[in-house]
């Protein structure tokens, strides 16, 4: 996560907070996949990523944003 510039919640080592001039994303590191919350979609915008898929579509993905 720090790789693509997220930083790391004090509250809880599973959460992640990436911030993007455009948008801002909640990752939440659960036990079968990467979840995120897209805070600055209206209304916010949720999915996840099974940790089955290659990184690099995860990544890019996640970099697509909202």
């Amino acid at each position: 996560m720090e790789t693509l510039g997220a930083t790391r919640s004090e509250q809880d080592p599973c959460d992640w907070i990436w911030e993007q001039p455009d948008w801002r994303a909640r990752l939440r590191l659960d036990q079968e996949d990467l979840g995120v919350i897209w805070d600055s979609a209206q209304p916010p915008r949720s999915c996840s990523y099974s940790y089955r898929l290659p990184r690099a579509d995860v990544e890019a993905a996640l970099r697509f944003g909202p």
